[in-house]
């Protein structure tokens, strides 16, 4: 009986420590490894190389284009100058109309809070905000309104993951 409880117990550690080793994901892809090895997986999800984009962007950002929850979207993923290792990745996606962001982003923090602990939530009159706590990493949603005058405005959504391991890897180079 007490091996079957040592057996168990070390069972248990060991999968306490594997969650912990585990980084948050973006399209399934865990966020962690280097540039070159985490572009390779985003081309395989059909996500190209904007290297136009990556040219306008400091050392240590990467920009992509692709689809992301149905809409075409623009991708940066932070790594580190030294290691060139993946820590963060931002979504911006582009709509004509407000209404077509806030559905989105209603849509999209349906989606996080059924799998993530919803941290914050709030309606500022100009955007919306949604923090959401995972296990290895936190994820934020919001929304923001660009009026350039005689009419036009931009509506852009973004979405954020930080992976919680490698997160604090900038601050060491």
């Amino acid at each position: 009986m007490k091996r079957i409880f040592i057996f168990l117990f070390m069972c248990i550690l060991n999968a306490a420590t594997f969650a912990q080793d585990e980084h948050l994901s973006f399209m399934d892809i865990p966020i962690d490894g280097t540039i070159s090895e985490f572009q390779a997986k985003l081309k395989e999800k059909g996500v190209r190389h904007d290297v136009k984009g990556s040219a306008e962007l400091p050392v240590g950002r990467r920009m992509f284009k692709g689809i992301v929850e149905g809409k075409k979207s623009d991708i940066i993923v932070s790594y580190t100058k030294t290691t060139k290792t993946v820590y963060h990745v931002k979504v911006f996606m582009t709509f004509d109309d407000g209404d077509q962001s806030h559905y989105k982003f209603y849509m999209l923090h349906d989606i996080l809070k059924r799998e993530f602990t919803c941290e914050k939530h709030e309606n500022n009159g100009s955007g919306e905000l949604g923090v959401y706590k995972a296990p290895n990493g936190i994820i934020a949603l919001y929304t923001m309104n660009m009026e350039f005058g005689a009419g036009l405005s931009t509506y852009t959504l973004h979405l954020e993951y930080t992976d919680s391991i490698n997160s604090n890897l900038p601050d060491k180079e």
